[in-house]
């Protein structure tokens, strides 16, 4: 279950990369592992819902930075789940929920970040001086302002 921890900190924390890499035989077990052991976390209480949900939705986006079998890797992830060799402790599911939620103020930091970078546009260009030219032809007036 250590090397499951380690995993689950690599893949839930894992960027993106191009172009895209196939998965390797090693990953397909690893993730699947890390997969069904967020599952059955919250199928034995050891996990929230929302934190599970949360994790899943982490694993599926960095499955999408490989090239993979989906067939395979749901599986892969069937195999581990009816054969009972990922049965994670609640020591596990404690570990694997902190790396989540790591991720997720990870995720929202970056975010509020982007949020203060695109308000500190919007009030540049709110607030910077403006200049307006007018011209007249005929009886038309025509102003752009700068």
């Amino acid at each position: 279950m250590k090397h499951l921890i380690i995993v689950a900190g690599v893949i839930i924390l894992g960027g993106c990369a191009t172009p895209k890499p196939y998965l390797q035989e090693s990953q397909y077990k690893s993730i699947a592992q890390l997969f069904t052991a967020v599952h059955k976390c919250v199928v034995n209480g050891h996990m929230s819902p929302e934190t599970g949900a949360l994790g899943k939705r982490y694993i599926a986006a960095n499955l999408s930075n490989y090239q993979f079998d989906m067939q395979k890797f749901a599986n892969e992830a069937q195999i581990m789940s009816s054969s009972g060799s990922v049965e994670p402790a609640q020591g596990d599911c404690n570990s694997i929920a902190m790396e989540i939620a790591g991720r997720k103020n990870q995720i929202d930091q970056q975010n509020q970040e982007a949020q203060q970078a695109a308000q500190a546009w919007q009030n540049y260009e709110s607030n910077r001086p403006k200049q307006t030219y007018c011209n007249q032809i005929g009886t038309q007036t025509l102003c752009n302002t700068y």
